[in-house]
């Protein structure tokens, strides 16, 4: 049938085919019974040649059938925020439970992450040298085991005098362009985030907060979250916190967070096997259904981001 419609048609035909006449359908010899979703589906995967002002068309007519949740599910393929590298952080522990973390984050559909182990001065006093060493390690193992996954790695780090020194110095491990996940105790008000937030933007960082839903100390606070969006600061939002894996006030805290359209991310925070089944079970919610619609800028952050070459 790809023969037929190579030799056959132009691409001005097969868009009139992907318009829909059955007299066409019929004419190459398709079963006319056939449903206009796998037509589409056909010309749009062998054929490439949709004229690009026609997808909004062409989304909306695969929507008509089929399983809508699959269609939100494909349409977020990259994580931003994760604990995969081995041995660092409070994330896998060994390099086995890296590769059994990524094989999973691949069954849920996801094609690349940027990982993001923990920097702070008490705990986890991550460099760039320690994490990208981290990094080359696990990526030679995907490449020993075939295991077609594309890999990155920055930090999430904690708005400590350790991270406010790594700022100063322009030592920091970034996401996409120029941005930099950060967190804050859970408990505690970080005193001068506002100031900290001003430098980053100063220095040409785009900060992310990392789930803004779990901090405690913001909780009943809400013009928190308001005059941190209206500084510029980007929200993402744990996967977890949808089913209210971390607390019921973190689910709470989404769903308003989604109300208000304050959700620039979404991502797994994944730290060991405990979190697969919540991950899945997780991306099969209504919320995330919701949450999924939202302008999210998980994919054009991968694409924008400049893959590490380790020597």
């Amino acid at each position: 049938m790809l023969n037929k419609l190579n030799s056959k048609y132009t691409k001005n035909e097969v868009h009139f085919i992907f318009l829909g006449s059955g007299n066409v359908y019929k004419s190459i010899g398709i079963n006319p019974m056939a449903t206009l979703q796998t037509i589409i589906k056909f010309v749009f995967e062998y054929l490439r040649c949709i004229p690009t002002k026609n997808m909004s068309l062409l989304k909306s007519l695969l929507k008509k059938g089929g399983d809508k949740s699959n269609d939100l599910l494909c349409s977020l393929t990259f994580d931003m925020h994760s604990h995969l590298l081995p041995g660092i952080d409070d994330g896998a522990a060994t390099i086995e439970d890296s590769i059994v973390l990524i094989k999973a984050l691949i069954a849920m559909g996801y094609k690349a992450a940027i990982t993001t182990p923990h920097s702070m001065e008490d705990s986890y006093r991550n460099t760039p040298e320690i994490i990208l060493g981290k990094l080359a390690e696990v990526r030679q193992r995907l490449i020993e085991e075939g295991i077609d996954f594309q890999l990155d790695a920055a930090a999430e780090y904690y708005v400590d005098s350790f991270f406010e020194e790594n700022l100063k110095d322009n030592n920091l491990l970034i996401i996409g362009k120029n941005s930099v996940l950060i967190e804050t105790s859970y408990l505690n008000e970080c005193q001068n985030i506002f100031e900290i937030i001003f430098n980053m933007q100063s220095n040409g960082y785009q900060p992310i907060l990392a789930h803004p839903e779990r901090y405690i100390y913001m909780y009943g606070r809400h013009q928190w979250y308001q005059e941190l969006w209206d500084k510029g600061v980007h929200f993402q939002v744990n996967l977890g916190s949808l089913l209210g894996y971390y607390s019921p006030d973190s689910k709470l805290i989404s769903e308003k967070l989604l109300k208000e359209g304050k959700i620039n991310y979404l991502a797994t925070d994944i730290h060991h096997q405990r979190h697969i089944r919540v991950m899945e079970t997780a991306r099969k919610s209504d919320i995330f259904k919701q949450i999924i619609k939202l302008p999210l800028l998980n994919e054009s952050l991968w694409n924008s981001h400049q893959f590490k070459t380790l020597s």
